[in-house]
């Protein structure tokens, strides 16, 4: 799997999980014990401030072309397509685009009760959002 142009050791962290490393069985069981609490939505993202698991995240603004910022009813993210045993392509695609909107901050992966379409394709907009891992 080749991934040009990125540095942040989080996702490549993130992209062992993969190749079926402890990473791998270590999320999988986060992913696990997040769902047993209600969790059912999971998306990965690019935070701005430091952060730490089981804290809530707040939601985030639509900021249109001159226009006034518009608050959404959770956290943008980009949804994580697999978690039931590691997808290459999938996880591939979702870095991709995860890097596409920011390389800034630190990646988390984010859950939350439901999530709603967001205006990006791949874009995921987390309804109470908590943080479930940080790399």
């Amino acid at each position: 799997m080749k991934l040009k142009g990125i540095p942040d050791k989080g996702i490549r962290r993130l992209v062992q999980a993969v190749a079926g490393t402890d990473l791998d069985a270590e999320l999988t069981e986060v992913i696990e014990k997040a769902q047993q609490r209600g969790l059912g939505v999971f998306g990965l993202r690019k935070h701005h401030e430091v952060v730490s698991v089981g804290e809530d995240l707040p939601v985030s603004y639509n900021t249109p072309d001159d226009l006034e910022p518009e608050k959404l009813n959770g956290t943008c993210c980009i949804i994580l397509h697999s978690y039931d045993g590691w997808d290459v392509e999938g996880i591939e695609n979702d870095l991709e685009k995860l890097t596409q909107y920011s390389n800034d901050g630190s990646t988390i992966l984010v859950g939350g009760t439901r999530g709603e379409d967001g205006w990006d394709p791949g874009e995921v907009i987390i309804v109470n959002a908590e943080v479930v891992y940080v790399f």
